[in-house]
C-alpha cells in the first residue's frame, strides 16, 4: 500500500486463469488490478478492461452498505455476470478479513496495541486522516 495526502494506491495480480482481466493485454503481460482509496469513503478499482467506482455509505456501528458503478470504454462489450461473479468473490473475501478484524478488536483481551506495519498500514493511514480532519 502506497499511502499519499488523501488517498492509498494497491496493486495486485487478477487471480484465475480465464478470460476475465486478460483481454486488451500486450503479449506476454500480466493482468494486474489498482485498487486507490480516496478518503473517507471512495474506492476506484482500475482493471485492464473497465473500472469500477465503490461508494461506502455508513450505516451505523459496524455496518455499511457498498455502492458499485461499473465503466466501460465506448464501444467495447463487458461480461457483466462474470465481472459481478468476480467482484462478488473479492469481496466476500474482504467481507471476512474486515470481520474477523473487528471481532478481534472487539474482543476482551484487546485493549490497545501497536498497528502491524506490514499489515494495517491502510488502517493507520485513514486513522491518521480522521484525526487530522477531526482536528479542523
Amino acid at each position: 500500500m502506497e499511502a499519499r495526502a488523501w488517498h492509498s494506491r494497491q496493486h495486485a495480480p487478477v487471480k484465475g486463469s480465464g478470460t476475465l482481466y486478460h483481454r486488451d493485454l500486450a503479449e506476454g503481460s500480466a493482468p494486474e488490478a489498482l485498487y486507490y482509496w480516496v478518503f473517507p469513503n471512495l474506492m476506484v478499482n482500475v482493471y485492464p478492461d473497465h473500472v469500477q467506482l465503490n461508494l461506502i455509505q455508513p450505516l451505523g456501528p459496524g455496518r455499511c452498505r457498498t455502492h458499485f458503478a461499473w465503466f466501460v470504454e465506448e464501444g467495447k462489450a463487458l461480461d457483466l455476470s462474470e465481472n459481478l461473479a468476480f467482484s462478488d468473490l473479492v469481496q466476500q473475501e474482504d467481507i471476512a478479513l474486515c470481520e474477523a478484524v473487528q471481532q478481534g478488536l472487539g474482543s476482551r483481551t484487546y485493549d490497545r496495541g501497536r498497528y502491524s506495519a506490514k499489515r494495517e498500514n491502510g488502517v493507520h493511514h485513514f486513522h491518521r486522516l480522521w484525526v487530522e480532519m477531526m482536528r479542523g
